[in-house]
């Protein structure tokens, strides 16, 4: 279990796109305001497009996770010719029940989650419904109560959740016109999985890929497996494949040893020569070192063998196997 910090996930999507990620205002480390201040989904938009001028950027994918979804829909509907296309994870059009949208929670379970938040900001609270698998893992309780302290202060916190909730996109759905993906874990028990179909059958083209699993936090790596196989390379698998279906291509590599947590961050030879076998795969490709395909022994992952590789900076050669598919 494990596997609960953003900053190696935030390191891989920047080993193969230029990375632009912000706080929006009153949270993280952007400057703190007022909870009367804090922006809209309009004003978040905005702060969008500002931080791309800034950077010097005139069109990017769209990455929303969770309540980023609506927002960079918003944006995707805005600026067309600033999108090149639109990705969601667990993301939402609405986030209260109606008779034409059941599967939200109701205006009362919100108000009630209000309420725990409030009082229980900057510990565990609501980890078990974020993270289901991990829930009971220590390191990851401490981890999920220093992000929420960090974040923002429990007003600001419980606030931002009120605005949240009061969002409903859907008569935008049908104007995006960029590719857009939109994945979701299955099991999702913060925002459930038919709200993404939704989106998707409204929004002309979009691909969906419903994902293996309960949590709503995406940098949560599971234990168990679905279907026979491992839930990291179905994931990586189902991603590549979606990807693929936009235009893009992923490269992958992967390698299992000790790590070094340093800060956010991990380190140590392990890391190095996972970066290695990345760097030897081919667009569209996933690579294992012989370590992992000996680790899914058994499992229902389909692998080529590439061939023996000198990996810079590691001593001897290495076999490396590429995925086939996962768990079919």
């Amino acid at each position: 279990m494990g596997g609960s910090r953003i900053g190696p996930v935030l390191n891989h999507l920047a080993s193969f796109s230029r990375l632009i990620v912000f706080d929006k205002r009153g949270t993280g480390l952007s400057d703190r305001v007022a909870e009367s201040a804090l922006p809209t989904l309009e004003q978040r938009m905005d702060d969008i497009r500002a931080v791309m001028d800034a950077v010097g950027t005139s069109r990017a994918v769209m990455f929303g996770l969770s309540e980023g979804g609506p927002l960079s829909t918003l944006f995707a509907a805005t600026y067309p010719a600033r999108t090149a296309a639109l990705v969601m994870y667990g993301a939402y059009a609405k986030w209260v029940r109606a008779d034409d949208y059941p599967w939200a929670p109701t205006r009362e379970e919100h108000e009630a989650a209000f309420n725990a938040l409030e009082r229980h900001w900057g510990t565990a609270i609501g980890l078990k419904t974020m993270a289901p698998s991990a829930a009971k893992d220590e390191r990851v309780r401490q981890w999920w109560a220093h992000h929420m302290r960090v974040s923002a202060s429990p007003g600001a916190g419980v606030t931002l959740y009120r605005m949240n909730v009061e969002v409903d996109i859907r008569a935008i759905l049908p104007t995006i016109r960029v590719p857009t993906l939109i994945l979701h874990r299955g099991g999702d028990r913060v925002l459930p999985c038919e709200g993404a179909r939704y989106m998707a059958g409204q929004i002309p083209g979009a691909k969906f890929v419903e994902l293996p699993g309960d949590d709503h936090i995406p940098w949560i790596r599971q234990r168990r497996c679905a279907a026979g196989g491992d839930p990291r390379l179905n994931v990586l698998a189902h991603l590549r494949d979606a990807v693929g279906r936009l235009g893009l291509a992923i490269r992958c590599g992967l390698h299992a040893g000790e790590c070094v947590i340093e800060g956010d961050d991990v380190a140590g030879i392990a890391v190095h020569i996972g970066a290695r076998v990345a760097a030897r795969a081919d667009p569209g490709e996933i690579l294992l070192s012989s370590t992992v395909k000996d680790l899914i022994a058994g499992s229902r992952v389909e692998c080529l063998d590439r061939g023996s590789h000198v990996l810079k900076g590691v001593p001897g050669r290495w076999r490396l196997f590429a995925v086939k598919e996962c768990g079919r």
